[in-house]
């Protein structure tokens, strides 16, 4: 019984060392990334929302692809509107198919000189949606590789990471908040 116990104690260490091993050899593989983060709210049925997508370590970024999905019957496509990254417009975004919750992204630094560089937390663009879900629903919007794969490259590196700062985020719907309600007593008393 001890030698057996032994055994899957010992595989068990090498399976944790495995993992760790590959964990940290992802981040010597691929020390410089960019982060991406959507802001997660909480929207009532019917409201519009606008949700803003924001970076981390954009420093000196020449290019930046990726498609971004959600779920088509909780958020609906209304408009995006770019914010503080220079050379960006609505025409950078692919959104011939949002109405089935998918979206391509595509930027370059037009001048090509020293690339873009924005502080950390800097919103890029915003995604506007109106909650077309029932109370109760939510949606991630993932950041995805299907079908335009992601792709960042800066001056000095041919081919960044993504850090997706995303696992967790979701939007969710929730009861209008100006929901009343009206009711009529009826009595039978008396009769």
């Amino acid at each position: 019984m001890t030698q057996r116990l032994t055994r899957v104690a010992a595989r068990s260490l090498f399976i944790s060392l495995l993992i760790f091993t590959a964990s940290v050899s992802w981040s010597q593989i691929c020390p410089d990334s960019i982060g991406l983060t959507i802001t997660p709210v909480d929207v009532a049925k019917g409201d519009e929302i606008c949700i803003d997508m924001s970076v981390d370590n954009f420093d000196s970024i020449e290019t930046l692809q990726f498609s971004l999905r959600w779920d088509p019957t909780v958020l609906e496509y209304v408009r995006v509107e770019p914010v503080n990254l220079r050379y960006l417009r609505t025409s950078n975004f692919g959104v011939q198919n949002a109405e089935n919750g998918l979206m391509r992204f595509f930027w370059y630094d037009e001048d090509g000189i020293d690339g873009e560089s924005l502080a950390d937390g800097t919103v890029i663009f915003r995604l506007c949606f109106k909650a077309v879900g029932n109370p109760g629903d939510s949606t991630a919007i993932v950041i995805s590789d299907d079908p335009l794969p992601f792709e960042a490259s800066s001056v000095d590196i041919d081919d960044l990471c993504l850090r997706n700062n995303n696992a967790d985020r979701v939007i969710n719907i929730t009861l209008p908040s100006m929901l009343c309600v009206i009711a009529n007593s009826c009595s039978t008393e008396g009769s």
